[in-house]
């Protein structure tokens, strides 16, 4: 466990050992290979992922564990706005269940998408950070790094169009003081939820300005 950070105890809830993968929203294959959303139906032409259509990404791949809906945006939410974290053993059953996404970890380093200072305060914790352990607990060859830090803060995005997310997030985070990437090693930017891309993206354009050759992201969700 991070150290300063909740031990989380038994779930009362156990969602992932009382409903279906397809209730929770567990994703599979066919999916975007760029920000993981779910390509649904039969494949009988080369898609494009309508997330993905504006965002011009600066990562490479990535990858989701479940929609946000239902039961999948109740899980979200109970951790990241009511301090549920008694839901990390369920979350780290939602990573073992999610077809290929710890093959998808494995050999890299997860780096959490960081809160402002004031936000950090004002939340007590960082739902990435916890979302960054349990992925690289899970993974094969597979670390982490507070290698980013928020250096503007930034009004919430949730009430924001893509654009105006994009414009939100610009300038906002660059690498921690000492923090060099190393030119082999793979970076994978870990958030809560992909919605737009902007935040991943954001975090993705100051690891490669720092020197990051590989760049992905991974996300518990996406909606």
């Amino acid at each position: 466990m991070l150290t300063g950070e909740p031990v989380a105890a038994a779930s009362p809830y156990l969602y992932f050992n009382r409903v279906s993968t397809a209730e929770m929203g567990i994703v599979a294959a066919p999916h975007c290979n760029r920000c993981g959303f779910p390509f649904f139906g039969d494949l009988e032409f080369l898609r494009m992922c309508p997330h993905c259509i504006e965002l011009e990404p600066e990562f490479g791949e990535g990858r989701t564990c479940m929609l946000m809906r239902g039961v999948g945006r109740e899980v979200i939410h109970e951790l990241k706005y009511h301090r549920g974290w008694h839901l990390l053993q369920d979350i780290r059953q939602i990573v073992r269940a999610t077809p290929g996404f710890i093959d998808f970890l494995q050999d890299a380093v997860m780096v959490p998408v960081p809160l402002h200072p004031r936000k950090q305060r004002e939340r007590g914790f960082n739902q990435a950070d916890l979302l960054a352990k349990i992925f690289a607990d899970e993974a094969v060859g597979a670390k982490c790094c507070k290698a980013l830090q928020r250096v503007r803060y930034t009004n919430s995005q949730t009430q924001l169009k893509r654009v105006a997310r994009q414009k939100n997030m610009a300038d906002a985070f660059t690498v921690r003081a000492g923090f060099k990437p190393q030119a082999h090693t793979r970076y994978i930017v870990v958030d809560d939820v992909f919605t737009t891309g902007a935040t991943v993206n954001a975090c993705s354009l100051a690891l490669k300005e720092a020197g990051a050759n590989v760049v992905d992201i991974a996300t518990l969700g996406h909606g």
